[in-house]
């Protein structure tokens, strides 16, 4: 079977003429050699259930999970290259050992296949973090109702909530006018062609300087990473958000050790001789 994946593999790498067509000729014969492999694993599996003890049994266990994801991802290849079909984004699984987590980086360009989940990030005045999401198969503008509705519930007595910024992958009309519900001034970058009423907006002066200082949660972003977030070594979706949340304790743990220290620095002065 690994012979066959090779060549089809080479194939789908290299193209070449009469690519598609060579391309499932080899496809037809992987698929018919691994559904050999999961015929057999099956047949093996069912033969020795019963007949071993326990580590026997969780050992079988295993195998038959993965021969469940040898079944799934041979009709995922035969409807993809020999059907044609466009497979739905729900449907694919980029991890058989996490299969939670999304492909955030396909790895063009010079850049790494990067894995796992997007977490969207809010910070105050002070650059703390007062609200963090693992971001679970949705797109940016689909955050924002709920994250205005949290940060009311959460600020809502004794705090004035004179603003909130996006980036411009956030737009949406109902996530704006939510949140103008909640917030005296709603930044929230509009793509594409604006109307003169909306261009002249997004070009105030205060709208202007609420966006630049928007740009400081991106250093805010690479300390949640120097916290531990950059790379999550735990199993699973409940400890990837685990792991998030101790990140961002210990950002905002380090955010308040420097405030303390800035407040409790004693000034110096320095006195200069005059040259006589």
């Amino acid at each position: 079977m690994y012979n066959s994946y090779r060549k089809t593999s080479n194939i789908h790498r290299l193209k070449g003429k009469n690519y598609q067509s060579r391309l499932k000729v080899s496809t037809k014969e992987y698929i018919k050699n691994a559904n050999s492999v999961l015929v057999r694993t099956k047949n093996a599996v069912a033969a020795l259930r019963g007949k071993g003890d326990l580590m026997d049994e969780i050992t079988l266990d295993i195998v038959e999970e993965f021969h469940k994801w040898g079944v799934k991802h041979e009709d995922l290849v035969r409807r993809r290259i020999i059907l044609g079909e466009q497979i739905p984004h729900s449907e694919k699984v980029f991890s058989i050992f996490e299969p939670h987590v999304e492909w955030l980086q396909k790895g063009k360009a010079g850049k790494k296949v990067e894995l796992g989940h997007n977490v969207s990030v809010t910070t105050d005045q002070w650059s703390f973090i007062v609200d963090w999401e693992v971001v679970e198969k949705q797109s940016d503008k689909q955050l924002t109702i709920a994250l205005g509705k949290r940060l009311e519930g959460r600020f809502a007595e004794g705090y004035a909530l004179e603003s909130i910024s996006f980036d411009r992958g956030y737009y949406s009309m109902l996530g704006e006018k939510a949140l103008k519900a909640i917030f005296d001034k709603v930044v929230m970058p509009k793509p594409g062609k604006k109307t003169e009423e909306r261009q002249k907006e997004e070009s105030s002066q205060e709208f202007s300087a609420l966006r630049r200082a928007h740009s400081a949660v991106e250093s805010n972003i690479n300390e949640l990473e120097q916290s531990g977030a950059n790379k999550v070594p735990d199993k699973g979706l409940k400890g990837f958000k685990k792991y998030v949340a101790w990140s961002v304790l210990a950002h905002n743990l380090k955010r308040l050790g420097r405030a303390v220290i800035e407040a409790e620095a004693i000034p110096t002065v320095k006195f200069y001789r005059k040259a006589a």
